[in-house]
């Protein structure tokens, strides 16, 4: 992490706009939030892509369900004017919200950003074409699939739990599942809809980011290749 501690020290110019991405499950808003620590006393803001993505209703409306996460599933232009206003100089910004637990964006929700020193965007579309221009540094975060696999079960068989005790959760209806049918649910999610979007949209942004942090399957970092 010292390295790209380093790069964004070395940036002149403010805000400095940090993009981040990597495969679902390989923890980028974990790693987002520790560079974000790790660059103190810069202050840091961390806002995640997901807000951007097209609401559930819109995707049905399209016929992109079954492609949530995808390029297409996201609202481009509002992502792109975000960052455009960032690297503007706009001191508050905003940025929708999106709530994991009803597994949609919140209507008309939205959470104030304060644009300080350095601005980490991260997500699963963070460093597409689209995108990749705005930032100063770039970051891929990789893991072995097996390992990231084996995280996004574990995420989706807790988030099957939490729904227990909330009827409004998107994942109520599975809540009540045995572990069995969680497991071969989400092997289907993976190979149907995540590993696709891995290979052909999200890994190609590898070779975009400048650093790529390489984990293990314990979540430890092995290392960080420098491009």
């Amino acid at each position: 992490m010292d390295e790209i501690v380093a790069a964004v020290a070395a940036v002149e110019r403010r805000p400095v706009l940090v993009g981040l991405t990597g495969p679902v499950a390989v923890g980028k808003t974990t790693t987002a939030n520790r560079l974000a620590e790790a660059l103190a006393p810069l202050r840091t803001a961390v806002v995640s892509t997901d807000g951007f993505l097209l609401s559930n209703a819109v995707l049905a409306e399209r016929g992109l369900s079954m492609q949530k996460g995808f390029p297409e599933s996201f609202d481009t232009d509002a992502l792109s004017r975000f960052l455009a206003e960032a690297r503007e100089g706009a001191a508050h910004l905003q940025a929708p919200l999106y709530d994991h637990l009803t597994y949609d964006v919140v209507p008309d929700g939205y959470i104030d950003v304060v644009v300080g020193d350095v601005l980490i965007v991260e997500g699963v579309n963070a460093l597409l074409p689209a995108h990749i221009d705005a930032y100063d540094v770039t970051v891929y975060v990789d893991a072995p699939d097996d390992a990231v696999f084996g995280w996004f079960l574990d995420r989706l068989a807790a988030l099957f739990v939490e729904a227990r005790d909330d009827p409004n959760s998107f994942y109520a209806v599975f809540a009540n599942w045995p572990r069995e049918q969680v497991d071969e649910f989400a092997r289907s999610a993976w190979d149907g809809i995540n590993a696709v979007n891995l290979e052909n949209h999200i890994r190609p942004a590898r070779e975009r980011a400048r650093f790529v942090i390489e984990k293990a399957a314990d979540h430890s970092v092995e290392r960080v290749v420098v491009r």
